[in-house]
């Protein structure tokens, strides 16, 4: 799939070069990434495919220029709007309540100037959210992930289909991210092998084979980014709700900086794995659930140190076990 990225980005830069086809381009898009429509679907999807063509040229023309720190290209949800792209992850607001002031901890310790999880082997490999739906289930797993590899120095890939099965839910918001964490304390988790993404949707939770349980969960104080940064460096990875713009539809590297990207309006969940800080520009490094075909091989680079940009310290919450 990394290949036939590099194919479709040759052929992103020669249509902005010598005005290649966009019929051309197209046909490399649903080569690439295996779409095929009815005749009839096929005219609506690259009508889309055109109008979304145009906005990442635009963009990327900023991106060139200097005035824009990440760039766009095609990615397997350019033939999408930006509301399909929206329902297709369910990205819905969030509904992040007040309660969680009252397990607000702070975190005493020396930060490192940056730190990658992935590099220490506290991260499993980037997955897809698609066959179940709750982001909420990814970010959970891979706190307690992060969390029991650094107390036992072994890896597990946890079931997120576990979660989704077993954790009571009428929709994916901080409430329900709060009960998956309690879940990961009172009973553990199961792990992958033992509980398979394509069970069907009854809870099968078996006591005998859990893989990773918790001893406590905290959210760090709100609105702080120092205090998800110390989290993040002395804790290991951490679970956290953001703002998904439409730009994310098409992001595939550099540090996401969108000024537009409000910090009230939460629609998914994710994992932050690290930090660091580039040319003068300070990022996190965040662990989606899209699959490896989006993004920077499933991460995106967020601003870090910008006015809390996109929420993303709004309601974070780490593991120990």
């Amino acid at each position: 799939m990394i290949e036939m990225r590099l194919v479709i980005t040759v052929y992103l830069i020669i249509h902005t070069v010598t005005g290649f086809s966009d019929k051309e381009v197209w046909k490399t898009f649903k080569d690439t990434y295996a779409k095929s429509y009815t005749l009839l679907e096929e005219s609506n999807r690259f009508r889309i495919f055109q109008d979304n063509l145009h906005k990442i040229q635009t963009h990327n023309k900023r991106f060139e220029a200097g005035r824009s720190s990440y760039k766009l290209g095609i990615t397997e949800f350019t033939d999408l709007t930006s509301l399909e792209f929206l329902d297709k992850f369910k990205l819905i607001k969030f509904d992040v309540s007040d309660k969680e002031s009252n397990i607000q901890q702070n975190i005493i310790g020396d930060l490192p100037d940056e730190i990658d999880w992935r590099e220490k082997g506290a991260v499993t490999e980037v997955k897809d959210q698609g066959a179940i739906g709750l982001c909420g289930a990814f970010s959970v797993t891979g706190a307690v992930e992060g969390s029991n590899f650094i107390s036992t120095d072994t890896l597990i890939s946890l079931s997120e289909k576990n979660l989704a099965d077993c954790v009571e839910t009428t929709s994916c918001d901080a409430d329900w991210i709060t009960r998956a964490f309690d879940y990961a304390k009172d009973k553990g988790i199961m792990s992958e092998d033992n509980y398979p993404i394509n069970s069907d949707n009854t809870c099968k939770y078996n006591a005998s084979t859990v893989a990773a349980k918790i001893n406590s969960f905290a959210y760090i104080k709100r609105d702080d980014e120092l205090e998800l940064q110390k989290a993040v460096a002395l804790k290991g990875p951490v679970s956290v709700i953001i703002n998904v713009t439409p730009n994310f539809q098409f992001y595939v590297s550099g540090v996401f900086d969108d000024e537009n990207c409000n910090p009230d309006q939460l629609n998914h969940s994710a994992l932050v794995v690290g930090y660091g800080v580039s040319n003068g520009q300070y990022y996190w490094i965040v662990k989606n659930s899209w699959g490896t075909s989006w993004g920077m091989n499933g991460y995106i680079l967020m601003s870090r140190n910008k006015n809390n940009q996109c929420g993303i310290s709004r309601s974070a919450v780490y593991a120990t076990i």
